[in-house]
């Protein structure tokens, strides 16, 4: 999901050698990413131009994005009968041209948040079967992030993070899955990257070149960079704690059906912090995003 931690997570994977392709292909930093976004812009757009042509934008819409219609729209683009045919769908073409040019034994990553809803669009492109990193953060503290660079309601954060994290846990079924939260990366940034090196190598069978380099992991792990949020965050799963929420979380939502969606998704928050959420019978919040 945006807001969570997943540039950050990115530039250490990166740092740890997996490629993202050169830097004018990618989005460039900016004041709420000023170590970059480790994205690369046709991606990006290419997600974009399936969406547009479902009438789904990132952020509404996307539980009713079919992956169907989203694959054969980029195989319009990749291979188009005509110099006209492709259009917006073209932009596919250049990612799939830079996983295929990286060498021999070197590993690729590709990072988009959009990647959580249209995953299924892109496996049958990919030429290998990737492994997922799949990280997550309080659903609290992306709404608050999300109200703040992009004025969005705390409800419309909240639901858009229900979708995006039930469809990338339902996407990613049958795939090798690495779990890992922007709080456990706050927490002992060098333990957590040191074991989603060593479970991508030994269950995923993922080639990381090296672990994370002290000089690399304090510049990328500043608390002063992270999205700003005043979420009074109180689950600690696997800890001891109990998951749930505080008055103080609760009193932000005046009205009983938003006070609904805030528990739908600690609901699910908890579910992913004790790893329920990702068995086959986990019954996902019922919530559709704006």
């Amino acid at each position: 999901m945006h807001r969570s931690g997943t540039s950050l997570l990115a530039g250490l994977l990166n740092k740890m050698g997996l490629d993202v392709g050169p830097p004018q292909y990618l989005i460039q930093p900016s004041y709420d990413n000023k170590l970059g976004f480790f994205e690369r812009l046709d991606l990006v757009l290419q997600n974009d131009a399936i969406f547009r042509n479902q009438n789904v934008d990132w952020s509404w819409g996307t539980s009713s994005f079919d992956y169907k219609r989203g694959l054969l729209d980029m195989l319009t683009g990749i291979f188009p009968k005509t110099k006209e045919e492709g259009g917006m769908f073209k932009e596919g073409a250049r990612t799939l041209q830079f996983l295929n040019s990286v060498p021999k034994g070197s590993t690729w990553l590709l990072k988009d948040p959009r990647l959580c809803i249209s995953l299924r669009s892109w496996l049958p492109l990919l030429p290998s079967l990737p492994a997922i990193v799949f990280s997550y953060r309080h659903p609290l503290q992306v709404a608050e992030s999300l109200l703040t660079r992009e004025q969005f309601p705390l409800l419309r954060g909240l639901k858009v993070w229900i979708s995006y994290n039930r469809a990338a846990i339902q996407n990613s079924q049958g795939l090798c899955r690495v779990v890992t939260s922007n709080q456990a990366l706050m927490r002992d940034g060098k333990g957590e990257m040191g074991r989603i090196g060593q479970e991508l190598r030994s269950h995923c069978g993922v080639a990381v070149p090296h672990d994370i380099s002290p000089k690399d992991l304090s510049t990328f792990i500043q608390p002063s960079l992270q999205h700003k949020s005043n979420a009074t965050t109180t689950v600690a799963s696997g800890s001891g704690s109990e998951c749930g929420w505080s008055e103080e979380e609760m009193g932000k939502f005046r009205f009983n059906n938003e006070k609904m969606i805030f528990k739908a998704a600690i609901k699910l928050y908890c579910a992913i912090e004790d790893r329920s959420a990702f068995l086959p019978d986990y019954q996902f919040p019922p919530v559709k995003d704006i």
